[in-house]
């Protein structure tokens, strides 16, 4: 668990990173460049550093009541440059290849070969005595 006042980071395999946090949070992780122009009050920027793209505005702290367009608080989105403009479209591709190889496996005869030897082997008595007291070490 974390408190209001950690930084918060929100990862999103093969798409972006999204942090949440003060400036001083966000400068301390090397995400902001030396000499940045924060924007006011709602409005956005986005800058290049590298190979990764930023998109930044001013947030609202998570339980924070009243106003908060003036307030320390920030999310900062991370993405390659390459991923500009494809939105989820790599993120997608990956998991449903992941998926189709993981359906070819389950049918494969080499997955077949496999859990054969796992039901052998947990029916060898001697095997698995020998495997308690492995584990019993």
């Amino acid at each position: 668990m974390y408190s209001q006042s950690d930084l918060s980071i929100v990862i999103f395999p093969r798409h972006c990173t999204r942090y949440y946090g003060t400036s001083e949070q966000l400068c301390s992780e090397g995400l902001i460049p030396d000499g940045f122009n924060w924007p006011n009050r709602t409005k956005s920027v986005s800058f290049v550093i590298g190979e990764f793209s930023f998109y930044m505005h001013r947030s609202k702290k998570p339980c924070a009541k009243g106003p908060w367009a003036s307030g320390d608080y920030w999310f900062v989105q991370r993405s390659l440059n390459t991923d500009i403009g494809t939105g989820l479209k790599g993120a997608v591709i990956y998991a449903k290849s992941k998926e189709l190889m993981k359906a070819i496996w389950r049918f494969s005869t080499e997955c077949d070969h496999q859990s054969h030897k796992a039901y052998k082997a947990k029916n060898d008595a001697a095997y698995m005595a020998f495997r308690k007291q492995l584990l019993n070490y």
